[in-house]
């Protein structure tokens, strides 16, 4: 194709995140949410202006099937031979409910910290991974290139033990909660290094 030969697809490259992840807990106790923001930059090479329809990002925890949210950007022109740094709002949610194994709230706790601690592990993370879809246009050609999963260290929750009372059946303040985790996700906890 003739595009192909005048034209350079302009690269899109996660650079890093914005401040520090927002950690929520809602939902009637079965949700645990991360708001994240990160910094896209968007390259065009080419000696006219490249219209963006749709820049989407989808999130997934790498030990966990389902896709667990994302973020999107739409109807956003990027001017020629220019190279700009946009912040992308992406999000993420965990419903207990949908992971009757807990096996995704293991792989947390196992790097974040461990239950019964009043903070998680300092300077620890764990990884999502994203996959980038685009929908841009060029002329009257459209093009959907796709980045796919590139992995994004975060740092970890320091209220681990809050987000471990709401995730837990009966979770309270008074310590009864610890005695009502599923017993399987008590023979696991056994196992996390350091745990008394």
């Amino acid at each position: 194709m003739v595009l192909y030969t005048v034209f350079s697809i302009p690269k899109v490259e996660f650079q890093n995140l914005v401040g520090s992840p927002e950690f929520t807990f809602n939902d009637g106790n079965t949700t645990l949410g991360v708001h994240l923001v990160a910094n896209l930059t968007v390259n065009n090479p080419n000696p006219i202006g490249v219209y963006f329809e749709l820049l989407n990002i989808t999130a997934y925890y790498p030990t966990y099937a389902p896709p667990i949210g994302g973020g999107n950007i739409t109807n956003t022109d990027f001017p020629s031979k220019y190279v700009q740094t946009i912040q992308f709002p992406v999000w993420a949610r965990y419903d207990k409910s949908q992971d009757p194994g807990f096996g995704l709230l293991k792989d947390l706790f196992s790097k974040c910290g461990k239950l019964g601690t009043v903070v998680g592990f300092k300077d620890s993370e764990f990884t999502m991974n994203f996959d980038l879809n685009i929908r841009m246009r060029i002329l009257s050609f459209n093009l959907s290139p796709d980045i796919k999963r590139f992995p994004v260290d975060i740092d970890c929750p320091l209220n681990l033990i809050d987000l471990a009372k709401g995730l837990v059946p009966g979770g309270g303040g008074d310590g009864s909660w610890w005695n009502k985790i599923p017993g399987g996700v008590v023979d696991w906890i056994g196992l996390i290094p350091g745990f008394p």
